[in-house]
């Protein structure tokens, strides 16, 4: 009896290190961003019942990471792995419900998960259940709940949870109006890559309000905004360098912004290098295209620092 006892906790153990080298490996290539390695490895591990495969096997079908985007498989894959308490895979399939990608949209649904991320310690999980308060969605609208929650979520480093508090204090919902707060918590959001907040500081910096008028500031931050894939602030830039508002006129920027605002779906901004295309030279073109790939590597850099 005891032979075959050990047999059996020896064959468990080595069970669980050839699972643990297997989530490695998946970990490993998916933080090397080799996702086509990564999807292989992973859904291997997640058809065992791996919780942590079954999450990286939903992100890389909710992103279209080395497949086709699936909303379907990624709700599929998240809900596996919430099951079985993986914390990010809660939030994500709050995110779904509320959203309606791949589930049929489900208010209350969405804030029971937000609410199971937040018993686990969730400040992402935090700022997206204080939006449902915020807004009342499948939740009863409470704006004291939802600066409470914003609160925690900004004390807990969670960049929405600045902005959002930001907000409260901007509009005095749920708190009383201080635009210092506000300020100091739409900067702290902006230093942390959120475009939302890269925008209104701009715009603070613009108009004087809350801060001294800083031109200088306010390009600063429009340029972050739209280089961190903020359309608005693309397509204002696009605009300005063409008319040499607030900056120096320079076509080539002008036609630099109005692409990557065009590359992320606007019309607005499709229109407007459709207006400036005809006026440029050939010369001016190809410079304004060369300018485009640096101010895309911009953007493509600043999505994969805020995903990490």
């Amino acid at each position: 009896m005891y032979i075959t006892g050990c047999s059996t906790s020896t064959e468990r153990e080595h069970e669980l290190d050839e699972e643990a080298k297997r989530e490695e490996t998946c970990a490993s290539a998916y933080s090397k961003r080799d996702f086509e390695v990564a999807l292989r490895l992973c859904e291997a591990l997640a058809n065992q019942g791996n919780p942590d495969g079954q999450f990286r096997l939903g992100e890389m079908h909710y992103f279209a990471l080395g497949t086709m985007r699936d909303y379907q498989e990624a709700a599929n894959w998240y809900r596996q792995a919430a099951d079985q308490g993986i914390v990010q895979a809660q939030e994500q399939l709050g995110v779904l419900y509320e959203n309606g990608e791949g589930v049929v949209q489900n208010f209350a649904e969405a804030a029971k998960w937000y609410r199971e991320a937040v018993l686990a310690g969730s400040h992402e999980a935090q700022n997206n259940l204080a939006v449902m308060f915020e807004l009342g969605r499948g939740l009863p609208q409470n704006m004291e709940q939802a600066v409470n929650l914003y609160r925690d979520s900004a004390e807990g480093g969670n960049v929405k949870g600045h902005y959002n508090l930001a907000r409260m204090y901007d509009s005095g919902e749920g708190v009383a109006e201080d635009t210092a707060e506000a300020i100091r918590l739409y900067t702290i959001a902006a230093q942390g890559g959120l475009a939302e907040s890269q925008f209104m500081l701009a715009v603070k910096y613009e108009t004087g309000q809350g801060v001294p008028r800083d031109d200088v500031s306010a390009l600063k931050w429009y340029r972050q905004a739209a280089e961190h894939g903020h359309i608005r602030s693309g397509i204002l830039l696009g605009w300005r360098y063409r008319e040499g508002d607030l900056v120096p006129r320079d076509q080539i920027k002008s036609f630099a912004y109005f692409n990557l605002a065009a590359a992320l779906g606007s019309e607005k901004a499709k229109h407007g290098l459709n207006l400036l295309t005809p006026t440029l030279s050939d010369e001016e073109i190809g410079k304004g295209q060369l300018y485009s790939k640096t101010v895309w590597q911009r953007y493509q850099a600043n999505k994969i620092n805020m995903n990490q």
